[in-house]
């Protein structure tokens, strides 16, 4: 089989089909699955790769092997028929979770299964609070239900809650100074030595021990060169950096006092000194340094960097030593997607710790905002600023004390029926939600239409909270 450098993903695995009988699977050099549309010659991790590059093979293993030792180009059976659809979030690493999470949440998408969502989504705060550096799981996991066909239909996006995360942003930031040192630099241009990363804001504002994001990460993590050797110790300090790379590069976007433009070069920069660090004696540092950046770019915003390829595209321009144009990517990234950093808490809050919410339920509880029904029963109520969905009801329900619960469709009634109810803020063309069947999406949302109830699915609504005990 002769595979040249314009070759697509998607042709090779037609030609291995053929041949061999058997599904293949393309790896990028970081690991994730290749999209169908890109190039064969962007996925080879070795360098001067001559093409086109021939392989002869009768056994599909063998194939494999030859397209790593010539080319560097990962492949794998795939195990599609085969796979199994347990997920835990112990066994996901940097190189496997975006498949697995798409695989997983696709099959809660498709059995809507309300109950599945909500449990993944406190296991990932769980898993996250116990294991910080993987921060950055959380906003994969945002990036891939973005991915999902007509995810709006059933509010996934809208599922995903950052209540009960307690982790400290602070812990993995670092922080760059776009400022060419040319009092230290030793050539007439800039090399990526030039450009110093603080493990902390007092060592930036301080100018005191400056430099690669490399340095910087081995000082916040109190770890030596030496760690970057395959091990716990290694794959620790790769999501720390992949973490701390995102949040570094959010805050520059989103902190700066500069004007856009200067802000786009800024993250260019970032992501090459980043790069460009490379050229170590430790080959797992080396890839480390390779892989990072793009792998935010690519599987934490979802912007495909081989579309920037200036050799394949005449619209950009090399950058620097790079045949991506970074600088159009930075450009993208600043005027698209940005880094959401502004985590969306139950309710709309945007609190990541929670402790809005938990001090509007205390609030909302308080004697001067309850009322009591013919009943006896106590009735908290409020409208909210924010905006949520069943899901947030079954997260906010763990959470209350005292005797209180989200009301059932009865007491809505109840609640509804009363003679005067205009101290409940009821209002008959508004939606409220109650938990009385929360296995699936096609209950649990109680609607007042006209005075007639009605029970439908699929909208993100306004908050409305109706609390009750007794």
């Amino acid at each position: 089989m002769k595979i040249n450098a314009t070759t697509l993903v998607d042709e090779l695995k037609k030609e291995f089909k053929y041949k061999y009988d058997k599904e293949i699977v393309v790896h990028t050099p970081i690991g994730n699955i290749a999209g169908d549309r890109r190039k064969i010659r962007a996925l080879a991790s070795k360098e001067n790769v001559e093409f086109p590059v021939q392989i002869d093979s009768e056994n599909a293993e063998d194939f494999i092997r030859q397209c790593k030792r010539k080319m560097g180009l990962k492949l794998t059976i795939s195990e599609k028929n085969a796979e199994s659809t347990d997920f835990t979030l112990e066994d996901v690493d940097y190189s496997s979770a975006q498949r697995k999470l798409t695989s997983f949440l696709q099959g809660i998408f498709e059995k809507k299964d309300t109950k599945g969502c909500v449990e993944f989504n406190k296991g990932l705060i769980h898993f996250v609070n116990s294991n910080p550096h993987y921060y950055w799981l959380l906003y994969m996991t945002d990036q891939t239900l973005n991915t999902l066909g007509d995810i709006d239909e059933y509010d996934f996006r809208y599922s995903l809650s950052f209540f009960g995360l307690t982790i400290n942003k602070e812990d993995f930031t670092i922080y760059f100074d776009e400022n060419f040192d040319i009092l230290n630099a030793d050539a007439p241009f800039e090399q990526t030595k030039d450009f110093k990363w603080y493990s902390s804001l007092e060592n930036k504002e301080s100018k005191h021990d400056g430099g690669s994001f490399i340095h910087a990460i081995l000082q916040k993590t109190s770890s030596n060169e030496s760690d970057f050797s395959p091990g716990d110790k290694s794959d620790y300090l790769f999501n720390f950096g992949i973490s701390s790379f995102y949040i570094s590069a959010s805050n520059w976007i989103e902190n700066s006092d500069l004007d856009s433009e200067d802000v786009v070069d800024g993250l260019a920069t970032m992501i090459w000194t980043v790069l460009g660090s490379a050229g170590m004696e430790n080959e797992t540092l080396n890839e480390y340094t390779n892989l990072l950046p793009i792998f935010v770019v690519e599987n934490l915003l979802g912007i495909n960097t081989e579309e920037y390829n200036s050799e394949e595209n005449e619209n950009y321009s090399s950058y620097r030593d790079y045949v991506i144009d970074w600088k159009s990517v930075a450009e993208n990234i600043f005027e698209g997607p940005g880094f959401p950093i502004n985590d969306n808490g139950p309710l709309g809050f945007g609190d990541i710790g929670g402790d809005n919410l938990q001090d509007y339920l205390a609030s909302l509880t308080s004697d001067s905002s309850i009322h009591t029904l013919p009943s006896g029963k106590v009735v908290a109520n409020s409208d909210l600023g924010g905006k949520m969905t069943i899901i947030d009801y079954m997260v906010i329900s763990d959470v209350l004390q005292d005797g209180w619960r989200i009301a059932d469709s009865e007491e809505l009634k109840e609640m509804y029926s009363v003679k005067d109810n205009s101290s409940l803020n009821f209002d008959n063309d508004e939606a409220y939600i109650s938990l009385d069947n929360p296995e699936t999406f096609s209950t649990g949302v109680l609607f007042f239409d006209d005075g007639e109830f009605d029970v439908r699915t699929n909208k993100l609504f306004a908050g409305m909270i109706r609390l009750i005990k007794g």
